[in-house]
């Protein structure tokens, strides 16, 4: 296989192993900075740092949590393992899931060329093909950004899925079928966006691997496969939509509370604008990545209609010239409705947050442009007589640049103030940019400019709640705990539902003596929200100070149950139970909460007093 002649010309096995190290070494050289590179607040904080199961490691309790939960709004089980993993490697530290996300990228990089050389024969369009995809600039923000594993694991999955298919494709018998669903079914777990595979692996059917009769027998097909009916074709995807239905219904359940915008807030119209002019938006990025950012605000009110008609329009064109051109140019629809397609799940339709659109989207639908730019290229440069030399040597020139933007891209995200002070430099009205920033300042010590930083977001965005709740925890560590309290109630009064600040008063209140009030938050909190283990551990507090240890103990347990990984929780009622001379139940509580965490200080120090007499 590696020996053959493919239409690019003669290769050998020499050729074959530099091609893989090319890209190897592509990757490196942009990405390995980045083992350097702290986290940046935004997500890293719920994904990793503050995530207690995955620093805790793979512990049978970690994995049951990571299948059960819907935590941060999302469903992905094989994504919290892998970061998980990270955890038992190396603890808190981010140099290693930094690692761990480059090896991910260059596997895909390396596994895509594989996938393409083996079902086209055209070793070097593969070859470029692979290289685009692992330098293009908005590509970085899988890479770089840790908690975006999500991106570079699925991406893994879904070449190893075609991969195992397209070894299906030549000899069709079980258990290779097995394997394929195997992949996808772990690529599911590790981001639903895969859910538009089965779709992909049509178009594999129809382009290049051409084993559907209608396409069957055409120039192009590196080797003979055996041919099948459109009607087998489509039966053998079932088991695959099947899969992809219930990681859609998960990924509902999921989203639908904390995350998924209401037709209410969003109506159809505007969804459908935004969704086709940012297909043109990744086109115009595609091709020319500058100003690229972590985030791009989406407008609630939408634009102008007249540029929903046109980007509309464009779009109907390029369809329409792919189909056209469909029978003397099939990479063509194969390259367009890849794109389009796998798009879909985050284009818009069914909006999971505040963007409009983002680069880590781009990372696995960029595969089919780029296979459409690279085989075009290829034709043309026969067409146009153009030598090979001077052809590689206009690619060369192409991915350098890339890389080199990439590479500046990449080191942006050394840590939360680069990057965020980068995305208002960029878009000054990036109100998410600003509320990061401040994070950032806050956690430097610099309040007043956190402060600023949130005045500002709030300002471009009044609706933005972290923004006002982030201006009252600055105000608070500036030891203005009365402008803070001030700021909470105003939130309150206008967003009574956001239990996040409500949390925050009461331990103002309950820190300024104000118990019985605290108290009242809190359930007031409860009531919106009786799931939450926080308000009961702060209920429990609140309690305690009362010297109620009765209800203090009771709302300790509820947090328990809420969340079995609470390990201030079993520290804070081992230290009651204690102060009730209950030593036996203290024991038992702290022990719990070191098994969970073993550095966890107090419960230690408590538990060495308590064995020392």
């Amino acid at each position: 296989m590696i020996d053959r002649i493919d239409r690019d010309g003669s290769i050998s096995r020499g050729t074959y192993l530099f091609v893989v190290v090319s890209l190897v070494l592509l990757n490196l050289l942009i990405f390995v900075q980045t083992a350097s590179h702290g986290f940046i607040i935004l997500d890293d904080n719920d994904y990793v740092r503050n995530n207690p199961h995955v620093l805790s490691g793979l512990t049978l309790r970690n994995v049951s949590w990571a299948f059960t939960s819907f935590y941060a709004s999302n469903w992905h089980p094989l994504t919290w393992l892998s970061h998980m993993a990270d955890g038992q490697l190396a603890g808190p530290s981010a140099g290693w899931p930094h690692l761990h996300n480059l090896l991910l990228h260059t596997l895909s990089t390396v596994l895509l060329f594989r996938l393409l050389e083996r079902s086209t024969g055209a070793l070097f369009r593969s070859a470029a093909v692979a290289a685009l995809f692992a330098v293009h600039p908005m590509h970085v923000e899988s890479v770089a950004w840790v908690a975006e594993r999500k991106d570079v694991l699925s991406a893994f999955f879904l070449v190893l899925t075609l991969l195992a298919y397209r070894g299906y494709a030549a000899r069709p018998v079980l258990h290779r079928y097995l394997a394929t669903l195997c992949c996808f079914a772990l690529g599911l777990m590790a981001k639903p966006m895969l859910v538009t595979l089965p779709f992909l692996m049509m178009l594999f059917d129809c382009w290049p691997l051409r084993r559907i009769r209608p396409f069957a027998g055409k120039p192009g097909q590196p080797k003979e496969l055996p041919e099948v009916s459109l009607a087998r074709a489509l039966w053998e995807k079932v088991p695959f939509i099947i899969l992809s239905a219930a990681s859609s219904a998960l990924t509902l359940a999921a989203q639908r509370e904390a995350a998924m915008m209401s037709l209410e807030k969003l109506p159809v119209s505007v969804r459908l604008g935004n969704a086709v002019v940012s297909y043109l938006r990744y086109l115009e990025k595609t091709f020319w990545p500058v100003k690229l950012t972590i985030f791009y605000p989406l407008s609630l009110s939408g634009m102008e209609p007249w540029r929903y008609a046109a980007a509309g329009m464009v779009l109907a064109l390029v369809t329409v010239a792919v189909v056209v051109f469909a029978r003397r140019a099939p990479y063509l629809p194969f390259g367009w409705f890849w794109f389009v397609g796998t798009l879909v799940p985050v284009i818009g339709l069914v909006q999971v947050g505040g963007q409009a659109m983002a680069d880590r989207y781009s990372y696995t639908p960029h595969i089919g442009l780029f296979v459409m730019v690279v085989w075009l290229a290829g034709d043309l440069r026969g067409k146009l007589r153009l030598s090979r030399k001077n052809g590689g040597l206009l690619f060369g020139c192409a991915v350098a640049v890339l890389a080199a933007l990439s590479f500046m891209r990449a080191a942006q995200f050394r840590d939360a103030g680069t990057l965020f002070s980068e995305a208002v430099r960029v878009d000054n009205r990036n109100y998410l940019a600003y509320t990061m920033l401040g994070i950032s300042r806050q956690e430097a010590g610099n309040c007043q400019a956190a402060l600023a930083a949130f005045r500002e977001a709030a300002q471009l965005n009044p609706d933005y709640l972290e923004a006002r709740f982030g201006a009252a925890t600055a105000l608070e560590q500036m030891g203005r705990k009365g402008e803070a309290m001030a700021e909470l109630r105003s939130l309150l009064a206008a967003h009574p539902e956001y239990t996040k600040a409500r949390l925050s008063l009461a331990s103002d209140l309950a820190g300024s003596g104000l118990v019985d009030e605290a108290i009242a938050q809190l359930d007031a909190a409860l009531e919106r929200d009786p799931r939450s283990a926080v308000a009961h551990h702060n209920l429990a507090v609140a309690f305690e100070m009362k010297g109620d240890s009765g209800q203090a103990i009771y709302h300790y347990g509820k947090a328990i149950v809420l969340d079995p990984g609470y390990v201030e929780c079993y520290g804070n009622l081992g230290d009651l139970q204690l102060a009730r001379g209950n030593r036996a139940a203290a024991v038992e509580s702290y022990t719990k909460a070191l098994k969970l965490d073993p550095g966890y200080l107090p419960a230690r120090q408590s538990l060495q007093t308590i064995l020392s007499h």
